[in-house]
């Protein structure tokens, strides 16, 4: 940004898409919606459309990768600075939410399997998370707390087939090359070990989850009741070779 006589200015860049016809719509409202306006429409009559753009250059930021989903890798993008245009204001935040570990610990195959049908994960398994780092991205609008740490629970009765079932999707490695639609104003890097990883600058739920256990008192634990008869017949055999 640079202010010039009084006036704040951002800038701008020349973007020209190539894409097949029906995939025009789904790119006019992605474009829009990052305060792109259309310049210029060409259709030579081959299958393919060409758009011309000019769109502020930060609504460039998480573009690519969300126009080569939308359009089934079939989209040819370039872009190029154009010069300066006044700012246009906020941009809409992201259309998805974060999925957010509640609790540190190492990943596990089976809590990512239970977790890959609410959106799509930016990590595998065997991997240390902290609490509020930002594991993947959520479907829907708000942003979900979910446990990536979770076991799966041993029983005597078990099949031989029953670990093989565990089939994860291929998670997203975000770099910073492929910045994910994140917006800056929830999320923020913090694990100079793994690049992708963020965390939300504001955990109200897991902060106060933390804080109620460090001032909960801690628990006895308490023996059950197979311990406690294993006990007495301890002390009833001690106390007979006494006598």
């Amino acid at each position: 940004m640079r202010n010039e006589n009084g006036k704040k200015l951002e800038p701008v860049e020349r973007l020209v898409i190539d894409i097949p016809e029906n995939f025009i719509g789904i790119i006019m409202e992605t474009i829009g919606s990052r305060r792109g306006e259309m310049l210029k429409m060409s259709n030579h009559g081959s299958g393919r459309v060409r758009l011309d753009f000019k769109i502020p250059s930060r609504g460039l930021i998480g573009l690519r990768s969300q126009l080569l989903t939308d359009t089934r890798g079939t989209a040819l993008i370039h872009s190029i600075f154009e010069g300066w245009m006044e700012y246009g204001g906020d941009m809409a935040l992201r259309p998805t939410g974060a999925l957010v570990a509640d609790r540190p610990g190492l990943s596990t195959a089976y809590a990512l399997w239970g977790l890959q049908e609410r959106g799509e994960l930016f990590i595998g398994p065997t991997i240390e998370v902290y609490e509020g780092m930002v594991v993947g991205e959520n479907s829907r609008e708000q942003d979900m707390e979910v446990n990536v740490t979770k076991e799966k629970k041993l029983t005597n009765m078990r099949s031989s087939s029953a670990d093989e079932a565990i089939r994860l999707i291929p998670h997203r490695n975000s770099a910073w090359s492929r910045p994910s639609n994140s917006s800056p104003t929830t999320s923020s890097s913090k694990s100079p070990q793994n690049p992708s990883a963020c965390a939300r600058k504001s955990c109200s739920t897991a902060s106060a989850r933390a804080a109620g256990r460090k001032s909960a008192p801690a628990r006895k634990p308490q023996a059950s009741a197979f311990q406690t008869r294993s006990n007495a017949r301890i002390r009833a055999a001690t106390a007979c070779r006494r006598r």
